[in-house]
């Protein structure tokens, strides 16, 4: 293992520059993608608001090749900075003047110096390096005097790749199961309940005032000077999932008797946020089971429910849809960069009101539900721990990397003797992955419920001559589950524990 500047083994080239009036928010004929910052994200390519240029606007070095790194170059976030994603496959598009892009050299494999991109060294190498007054930059001269372990048999970076990309595989498909779950939550409710707006079950409604044991409390303000000792404060972002479950994390807070016996928060409290940016004014979040005096900050404002009329979870999912969030817009008073509601407002919103014993069988599935996503979690966790393990063994050279296995790519090939000189070799060519291609697929094969490992397993076995990142994949299922006549349904199978799809007939 060698110690070499970056720069001896990649070529950095510059993001497309463009005006307003060159650019569309649609794809239309000879325009092309053009990948900005916010389309890379941790968990991959964000194909979502795209931009589109006319191809003559692209040099030929401009549009993504097979092996390519897309860098975000510049942002007002230093986490942002330096955040990639890796292709496959050659890509019909390009990248904005924000972003960068790193070709590597034939000495380094593309697959390796992705990985490497994913180190902590990586990461806190640019954060201290990129500065700016309004904006941070990620210079050429970043990237080139940046320090690479570089292994000295070529294989060997292939086998470390590929040892990474089975653990972030895993990893992927891990993250994938808790996303199914959380759809399948929301499907679930929409199910029993129905859309709120329509209220095609007829259920009874009614202002949520009608439906607390008290009048909604705002929550206790205190300068930052008086934080650090005392009692735990929960804020706004001490949700995680709309229920506060790291209370170790909490920061502290000094009070007076008084204001702790005032502000403090029992299990099943409903807290709602009441000022913040219009996208997230009228967050909940539930109070689980505590054991110590916790208290709630002035941003948000505090109920109970009356068990009898509703319930927290069933309350839960109805504030994450179109529903209330309408009413929270129509209420809300907006000043310059947030908005906010009062007493008033939330006691005036409108419900609907299932029987209790409905909303109770809603509750029941989501605690099952919840307790495998626990599950699943930790799993997560322990995936990420031996990722970052063997990431920092691997590029130390301290991994025995001698029992990799280097998978070779094979050309099936059918073999006809004619003659005994003449041999005429017949390739038996294999298709392109498409979404039409998927979708035959899957309305041809699948005619029983499957898991998304199966459907990834059955592409595997097709042999396509291009498969999707596992991103790509992912997001292309999830479009066949959308829609009037969606292709596809998912369902929960309670005696596997997990997450079925099943195409509609």
């Amino acid at each position: 293992m060698k110690l070499e500047k970056l720069g001896k083994h990649i070529k950095q080239i510059r993001g497309i520059s463009y005006k307003p009036k060159q650019i569309s928010t649609e794809e239309i004929e000879d325009y092309l993608p053009v990948i900005k910052a916010n389309n890379i994200t941790e968990n991959g390519f964000d194909d979502n608001n795209l931009i589109y240029i006319h191809k003559k606007n692209i040099k030929d070095e401009q549009y993504i090749q097979k092996g390519d790194l897309v860098l975000a170059a510049s942002s007002g976030s230093k986490k942002i900075i330096g955040k990639n994603i890796h292709f496959e496959e050659n890509y019909k598009g390009s990248f904005g003047a924000f972003c960068k892009l790193v070709r590597p050299s034939k000495a380094i494999n593309s697959k390796y110096l992705k990985h490497f991109f994913r180190t902590p060294y990586y990461r806190t190498t640019i954060e201290k390096l990129v500065q700016g007054a309004n904006i941070n930059n990620l210079k050429n001269q970043h990237l080139d005097n940046m320090i690479v372990p570089i292994p000295d048999n070529y294989d060997d970076q292939i086998r470390i790749a590929t040892l990474l990309s089975r653990v972030e595989e895993l990893i992927a498909k891990r993250k994938e199961s808790i996303q199914l779950l959380d759809e399948f939550l929301k499907s679930t409710f929409l199910e029993m309940f129905g859309d709120p707006a329509r209220n095609e079950k007829k259920w009874d409604i009614d202002k949520l005032k009608n439906c607390m044991l008290n009048t909604p409390q705002n929550g206790l303000y205190k300068p930052q000077s008086k934080y650090g000792t005392g009692v735990k404060i929960i804020r706004i972002d001490s949700f995680n999932n709309s229920v506060v479950d790291d209370i170790d994390s909490l920061k502290l807070v000094k009070v007076t008797e008084q204001e702790k016996n005032k502000y403090k928060v029992d299990e099943g409290d409903i807290l709602i946020n009441r000022v913040n940016s219009i996208d997230h004014l009228g967050k909940i979040g539930i109070i689980p089971k505590i054991n110590e005096e916790i208290i709630y900050e002035s941003n948000m404002m505090k109920f109970k429910l009356q068990k009898d009329k509703l319930n927290s979870i069933y309350l839960l999912f109805l504030f994450k849809l179109p529903f209330i969030k309408y009413q929270i817009r129509r209420k809300a008073k907006n000043a310059v960069n947030q908005s906010s509601i009062n007493q008033q407002d939330v006691n005036s919103f409108v419900v609907t009101k299932p029987p209790i014993l409905v909303q109770t069988k809603f509750f029941k599935i989501f605690k099952m539900t919840e307790s495998i996503k626990t599950r699943y979690n930790q799993s997560l966790t322990e995936l990420e721990n031996l990722y970052g393990s063997l990431s920092q063994k691997a590029f130390k050279g301290e991994l025995d990397l001698s029992k990799i296995f280097i998978a070779k790519k094979l050309v099936l090939q059918n073999r006809i003797n004619l003659t005994d000189s003449v041999t005429v070799e017949v390739v038996r060519k294999s298709p392109h992955y498409t979404q039409k291609a998927l979708k035959e697929l899957i309305r041809s094969r699948l005619k029983k419920p499957f898991t998304f490992e199966h459907l990834m397993s059955m592409l595997a076995d097709e042999s396509f001559k291009s498969m999707p990142e596992y991103t790509e994949l992912r997001t292309h299922v999830f479009k066949l589950l959308e829609g009037k006549k969606p292709i596809l349904s998912q369902t929960f199978d309670m005696d596997k524990k997990q997450v079925v799809l099943s195409v509609n007939s």
